[in-house]
């Protein structure tokens, strides 16, 4: 197109031209000359000096490139796409291999961009530098798979900026097979696998899911809700002078670091629903002096001896919201050292701990030569803050559930334990017992009865199955919460028949963080009726535990039935225990509209494929919503049929 009439034209709201890929303003009003300008600027051999190129809804499926020398498009520096929607490539590898020149390359929005470089020839190996480019943005590309298609080298040394958003092809945040290894952040492209500024200012990649971004200004990295079963190792690598490190709602089993990370001085680790431990990372951030845990509810072990040893920098240490740590500092064997000391710790906050019994239950002296500040809100079970000798000389005041307490004479420990006892007093119908305390009882050193109490939890016990013999003391116990323990099994055989009555009137069961537990009960069990009276039954954090109810059972009182996060949970009942929800409801004429059960699960992988090959159980109305993550089942009416799961 040369011209655009050969009459008279007027175009006088007309204020830019958009011709071949390239921009003008419609200078003069004159649309004839503008694009007759355009049509010779096209195809004369140009040497303009091109220095910015903006593509902007281009309708071609390439940039055609070739209507130029190479040598026109050397001296570009900033190089534009957005909203092109048939391009499947930004350059051919001969211009790519030019553009020394080259700042900053955007691409957003580009729907069926598959490579940023496109392949020339049958060549082997090729080698991109870019000395000059300090931002790189890729944006919604949807189709982006490759930056180059073959063998590549690339060199980016200048860059300083680099953003990856919504290109879920071209990131890949694979996790290991091996869930013994570590998982890697692997994107397939540029930014592990080559030569890039390891300097960056700022460092964004977003899948849709998985956010990371880094800010050298900070020295912060934080990384959100990775799938990973374990922290990117080759990312902590590139960012090894991180000193702030924020980790939020990721599924890491375990953090953990082959090197020392010298310069991490913040740790804050959020919402890990997965996570066990963070000793193997700790071990390796001798430099740390603020760590921040919160809302990890599977987290059981904190810190050990060696750990301690190692935190020599550690200035604050703050816990909230784990439901499953019973004590910070854990020892665990027939340990050598009989002492701890955190030199340099000036502040310790343990906030909504409902399973924290003490900071450390062995008899070890501990040492706090700079403890300034103690604050303990909404930590029930806290009787005492540890069994061995306390050294606490700067510690004049202690934020004991929302009021601060003058320690005077007392130590932390004194002060801790008058709490607590003035508060169990105000409760008096709920009772807990750790390790210590149930061993006490099973030795008959308690004489007194318990009628009073109808809520009782059991924490931190060794013992493989609970002595119902114990619960003799409690004949009017009604709720019954089972935590943080080592059974293996609730009730045993090895149980006398005359103490099966003492549980006659519990309505609430409990179990939460039972990691050993495989059952219940086991099939040769002979008091299934133990339980016949219960209403509801709530289990977290079971891994081990594979069918919920046992077979044989009777649980004709049961109404409410909440699973969450039991990973190894393959069945919910067997058929012989959903016939007793039914049958023994309403016997063998029920009512028509069956019993109902509320049933609320979530996060059960395993039972997840149950359902997802067509085993169910038989249901008027069963609403499944499955994901790879959660399963929530609202509201099941058992009616006619037995097919159930197993």
């Amino acid at each position: 197109m040369k011209t655009f009439c050969r009459g008279i034209l007027s175009t006088p709201k007309l204020q830019k031209i958009s011709y071949e890929g390239m921009e003008v303003e419609n200078k003069g009003n004159d649309l004839n000359k503008a694009i007759q300008g355009l049509y010779k600027k096209k195809n004369q051999d140009i040497s303009l000096d091109l220095k910015l190129l903006t593509l902007k809804d281009v309708n071609s499926t390439k940039i055609c490139y070739n209507r130029h020398p190479t040598s026109f498009y050397q001296n570009l520096t900033h190089l534009i796409l957005w909203k092109c929607g048939n391009i499947k490539y930004v350059f051919p590898s001969s211009i790519a291999k030019s553009l020394h020149q080259l700042q900053q390359l955007k691409i957003q929005n580009c729907k069926v961009l598959e490579e940023i470089v496109a392949k020339e020839g049958a060549s082997a190996v090729v080698d991109f530098v870019f000395p000059n480019i300090t931002l790189l943005k890729l944006e919604d590309l949807p189709k982006l798979t490759v930056f180059y298609p073959g063998i590549y080298t690339l060199e980016m040394p200048k860059l300083k900026e680099l953003e990856v958003r919504y290109c879920t092809k071209y990131l890949s945040f694979t996790e290991n097979n091996a869930e013994t290894e570590c998982a890697t952040l692997d994107p397939k492209s540029i930014f592990l696998n080559n030569v890039i500024n390891f300097n960056l200012e700022v460092f964004k990649l977003y899948d849709g899911v998985t956010n990371i971004c880094w800010q050298s200004q900070f020295e912060t990295l934080r990384i959100d809700k990775d799938t990973s079963t374990n922290i990117p190792l080759r990312l902590l690598q590139r960012f090894e002078n991180v000193r702030e490190l924020r980790l939020v709602s990721n599924q890491y089993k375990d953090i953990k670091s082959p090197y020392d990370l010298l310069n991490l001085e913040d740790l804050y680790v959020y919402f890990h629903n997965r996570l066990t431990s963070l000793v193997p990372f700790l071990v390796f951030s001798q430099n740390l002096k603020v760590l921040t845990v919160s809302s990890c509810n599977r987290l059981m072990k904190l810190i050990t001896p060696l750990v301690a040893k190692s935190l020599v920098q550690l200035r604050e240490l703050s816990i909230s919201s784990c439901e499953m740590l019973t004590e910070i500092v854990e020892i665990e064997g027939d340990a050598t050292n009989t002492g701890i000391a955190f030199d340099n710790l000036s502040k310790l906050s343990l906030k909504h701990l409902e399973s924290l019994t003490c900071f450390c239950s062995r008899n070890y002296s501990i040492n706090f030569p700079s403890l300034e500040e103690v604050i303990i809100n909404e930590c029930p079970n806290m009787k005492t803050f540890s069994q061995g000798t306390l050294s606490t000389p700067k510690l004049h005041n202690v934020k004991y559930h929302w009021k601060w307490v003058d320690t005077g004479e007392n130590n932390l420990n004194t002060i801790i334990q008058q709490k607590h006892k003035n508060e169990v007093g105000s409760f008096w119908k709920k009772m807990t017992l750790s390790g210590r305390d149930i061993m006490t009882i099973l030795q008959g050193e308690f004489q007194e009865n318990f009628v009073e109490i109808e809520t009782l939890q059991l924490i931190k016990d060794d013992y493989a199955y609970i002595p119902i013999h114990i619960f003799k003391k409690f004949i009017n116990l009604e709720k019954l919460i089972l935590k943080v323990s080592s059974y293996e099994e609730i009730f045993s055989n090895k149980e006398g028949e005359e103490h099966v009555e003492t549980l006659s009137k519990l309505k609430d069961l409990i179990l939460q963080g039972l990691s050993n537990l495989n059952c219940i009960w086991k099939q040769n069990f002979q008091f299934k009726s133990i339980l016949q009276n219960l209403h509801s039954l709530n289990v977290t954090y079971c891994d081990s535990l594979m069918t919920l109810l046992p077979p044989s059972s009777t649980f004709k009182s049961l109404t409410i039935l909440a699973v969450k996060h039991c990973n190894g949970m393959q069945n919910l009942m067997t058929s012989s225990t959903a016939k007793s929800l039914i049958v023994q409801s309403y016997g063998k004429d029920f009512h028509p509209h069956g019993s109902k059960l509320h049933t609320r699960m979530m996060s059960l992988p395993s039972l997840t494929k149950s359902v997802q090959h067509g085993q169910q159980i038989g249901a008027k109305r069963l609403q499944y919503i499955v994901s790879r993550l959660e399963v929530e089942i609202d509201v099941i009416f058992l009616t006619g049929g037995y097919n159930v799961i197993q």
